[in-house]
């Protein structure tokens, strides 16, 4: 009896098809992370905000004053024109200071990649890929939409 009940609980998990709900989210789940931005890999779009986050280090000076162990400060990446709208970056729940971003379009929709230091892990950044349409609507009428949020590797 046992046996018959465990089956049929499995079974009951089906969308008429005879595959498993949670496969196909798993399934959409992979989909949505492969997806393009702007035409490129997420993660390469990444790597290359980071990269650019590192050329944008201030070289220390060569003055007597500036000799000291600082290697300088580091500001924060600005792609494209302006500062990331309000509602792009409420919709990521973060407020800390964005490594880089650049607006572009993910499965047909105009989209903001943001790239942001993962919280738990020093070693990783974390991606957010945010609906752009709110930056169209009067300010404050909406919070975009997260399309995805993936931690990568800072390399």
């Amino acid at each position: 009896m046992l046996g018959t009940s465990l089956y049929l609980s499995q079974a009951g998990d089906t969308a008429g098809d005879g595959v498993a709900n949670g496969v196909r989210k798993a399934d959409a789940s992979s989909e949505i992370a492969a997806a393009p931005f702007s035409g490129s890999p997420v993660e390469e779009r990444v790597q290359d905000l980071l990269v650019q986050d590192r050329t944008l280090r201030t070289p220390q000076g060569v003055s007597p004053e500036s000799m000291s162990s600082d290697t300088g400060t580091t500001a924060p990446r600005r792609s494209g024109e302006g500062a990331v709208p309000a509602c792009v970056l409420a919709g990521t729940g973060r407020t800390d200071t964005v490594l880089g971003h650049e607006r572009g379009e993910y499965r047909g929709r105009p989209a903001y990649l943001l790239v942001l230091p993962d919280p738990a892990d020093a070693a990783r950044v974390q991606a957010y890929v945010v609906d752009a349409s709110c930056a169209d609507r009067p300010e404050g009428e909406s919070t975009a939409e997260v399309l995805l949020s993936k931690a990568y590797p800072r390399s």
